[in-house]
C-alpha cells in the first residue's frame, strides 16, 4: 500500500510541478506583454548607460580575432556571392519604379547640386579626353620609326620636265 501512495505521490508532484512551470511560463509572457515598453526603455538606458563598456568589448572581441572573422566573413561571400548578386538583381527588378522615382525626387530637389555635379563630371570629362590626346601625340611621335633618307621627289618635276 505505501508503495502506491509513495508512487502516486511522484506522480502528482511532478504533474504540480509541470503545472507550476507552465503557469509560471504563463505569467512571464503576460508580464512582458504587459510592460513591453517599459522593459524596452529600461534596456535602452541600460545600453545607454554602459555603451562604452559594449563598445569597448565588440572592439576588443574583433582585435583579438580579426583573422578569424575576416576568414570567417570571406567564406562567407565566397560561397554566397551568386546568390547574394542575384538577390540583388531580383531586390532592384522589383523596386526599380522605387528607386528611379526616388532618384528623380532627388534631382529635382537638389538640382543645384546635380547642375554643379554635371558641370564638373563635364569638365573633367573634357580634360581627359585633351590629355589623352596629348599623350597619343607624344606616344605616336616617340613611336614613330626613323624614315630612311631618300632623295625627295618635288611636284615639280611635273610642271618642269626633264626631257
Amino acid at each position: 500500500m505505501s508503495e502506491t501512495s509513495s508512487s502516486c505521490s511522484s506522480t502528482s508532484s511532478s504533474h504540480n510541478s509541470l503545472t507550476a512551470s507552465a503557469a509560471t511560463i504563463d505569467y512571464r509572457k503576460a508580464y512582458y506583454a504587459k510592460n513591453k515598453d517599459k522593459e524596452i526603455a529600461r534596456m535602452k538606458v541600460y545600453y545607454e548607460t554602459n555603451k562604452e563598456k559594449f563598445s569597448a568589448y565588440g572592439k576588443d572581441y574583433y582585435e583579438r580575432n580579426r583573422e578569424k572573422e575576416l576568414g570567417r566573413f570571406k567564406a562567407y561571400r565566397a560561397k554566397n556571392l551568386e546568390r547574394d548578386l542575384e538577390r540583388k538583381k531580383q531586390w532592384y527588378a522589383r523596386n526599380r519604379d522605387k528607386i528611379l522615382a526616388y532618384a528623380k525626387a532627388y534631382d529635382l530637389k537638389n538640382r543645384d547640386k546635380r547642375n554643379a555635379y554635371q558641370r564638373e563630371r563635364r569638365r573633367r570629362m573634357k580634360e581627359a579626353a585633351a590629355s589623352s590626346s596629348v599623350e597619343d601625340d607624344n606616344v605616336k611621335q616617340e613611336t614613330a620609326t626613323p624614315v630612311v633618307q631618300t632623295p625627295t621627289m618635288h611636284m615639280s618635276f611635273l610642271l618642269n620636265p626633264m626631257v
